[in-house]
C-alpha cells in the first residue's frame, strides 16, 4: 500500500491523549514541499515509526523534506528513505531516532543539511548520501551506536561530496566511513569517548573512526 503525504503538517500530538505511536504501515511518499509529522506535545510525546520507504513523488521536478518531531519519545524509521526518489532534506528530533533500512538518499535540491537531533541507533548497516548534482550536508547532533554491538557489525557509511559532515556526539562500536576523504572545513567531529567512568577517570569503550577515501 502507499501512503501520500500531500499536506504540509500532520500532528499527533493531543496533550490529552494517553502516550501511543503513531504508526505509518506502508510506503510513504511525499507530495509537499516540506511536509512535517509531530507527536511533540511537550512532554510524553508520541512515537513515530515509519514501518516501510519513504520517498519523494518525484526529485527531478520537486524539491521534497521532510520534518519528524517525536520530542522525548521515539523515531523509528523501517525502510529506506529516498532510495527510489531523493530528498531534498530531512530533519529528524527524538530521544531515540532508529535507522533500520540501509539507504537514507538526501540528495536532492543542494544547500540543506540533514540533521539527526538525538541518539542515533542503526539498526542496518547504513548508507546516507547526500552528494547530488548540488550537494547537502548532513548534521548528528548526538551519539550514534549500533543496536547491539555484542551480535550485529554495523557501519555507517556517509557520502556526502563537497557537503559537510558532523558528529556532535560519542561514536559507539560502529565504524564510519566518510567519502570522498573531506577536508578540515568539510568535515568536523566532537567525539566523546562511550562509557565514561565516574569523574571521567578511565574510558570503558572508546568510539572508533574511520575516514577513507573509497575514490582512492
Amino acid at each position: 500500500s502507499t501512503i501520500n503525504l500531500n499536506a504540509a503538517a500532520f500532528n499527533i500530538n493531543d496533550a490529552d491523549a494517553a502516550a501511543a505511536t503513531a504508526t505509518l504501515t506502508g510506503a510513504v511518499v511525499l507530495g509537499a514541499n516540506t511536509v512535517t509529522v509531530s507527536g511533540n506535545r511537550g512532554g510524553t510525546d508520541t512515537a513515530i515509526t515509519f514501518t516501510s520507504t519513504i520517498d519523494a513523488d518525484n526529485a527531478a521536478a520537486n524539491n521534497r523534506k521532510l520534518v519528524v518531531n517525536a520530542g522525548d519519545s521515539v523515531a523509528t524509521f523501517g525502510g529506506n528513505i529516498g532510495a527510489t526518489q531523493a530528498l531534498a532534506d530531512l530533519d529528524v528530533t527524538a530521544a531515540t531516532i532508529n535507522l533500520n533500512g540501509a539507504t537514507v538518499n538526501v540528495s536532492d535540491q543542494g544547500g540543506n543539511t540533514a540533521t539527526f537531533t538525538g541518539p542515533v541507533v542503526l539498526g542496518a548497516n547504513v548508507t546516507i548520501n547526500t552528494d547530488g548534482a548540488a550537494d547537502n550536508s548532513v548534521t548528528f547532533t548526538g551519539s550514534v551506536n549500533a543496536d547491539d554491538a555484542s551480535t550485529q557489525d554495523r557501519t555507517l557509511t556517509i557520502t556526502a561530496g563537497r557537503g559537510t559532515t558532523t558528529i556532535g556526539g560519542s561514536v559507539g562500536q560502529a565504524a564510519i566511513t566518510v567519502s570522498p576523504l573531506p577536508t578540515a572545513s568539510q568535515l568536523a567531529i566532537t567525539t566523546q569517548p562511550s562509557g565514561s567512568a565516574p569523574n571521567d577517570a578511565a574510558f570503558a569503550v572508546q568510539p572508533v573512526v574511520q575516514l577513507k577515501d573509497i575514490n582512492g
